[in-house]
């Protein structure tokens, strides 16, 4: 079961499907100033719906605008040919939404995982949680 801890220990890697940058983004990135993997294009086949996301920047334009604020280590789009940089790492703190989930089934099996719960954008998960009026 993934780890739920909010302190990252060891050699922590953000990993997060970054589709714009706002506010919300950018807290998320300064509480783990790590090195940053952004969920690229080709992972798209696992969440159809995001393909058709306008508002969506081109990776290498995020990538870009994450590091001109200058708040975490580095910054990698992810591709399959370079996911296994992600070994070397001992956490991985991810959004809690459905693309991170999906994205740790697939290529973090057994490894020591937070979900930071954070409100990004409107996913699967927060739409089917039940929120207070």
């Amino acid at each position: 079961m993934p780890s739920t801890n909010s302190k990252a220990s060891g050699k922590s890697a953000l990993i997060a499907f970054v589709p714009v940058l706002h506010a919300g983004y950018v807290k998320l990135f300064e509480k783990y100033p790590h090195d940053l993997f952004l969920i690229g294009p080709q992972f798209a086949e696992d969440f159809p719906r995001l393909e058709r996301d306008i508002r969506a920047l081109q990776p290498s334009a995020m990538k870009q605008a994450i590091e001109a604020l200058g708040i975490v280590k580095t910054v990698t789009v992810l591709t399959p040919q370079n996911v296994e940089e992600l070994s070397s790492y001992e956490q991985y703190i991810l959004p809690d939404e459905d693309t991170s989930h999906v994205f740790a089934e697939k290529y973090l099996i057994g490894k020591d995982m937070v979900y930071e719960s954070v409100f990004l954008r409107w996913d699967k998960i927060i739409t089917l949680r039940e929120h207070e009026v």
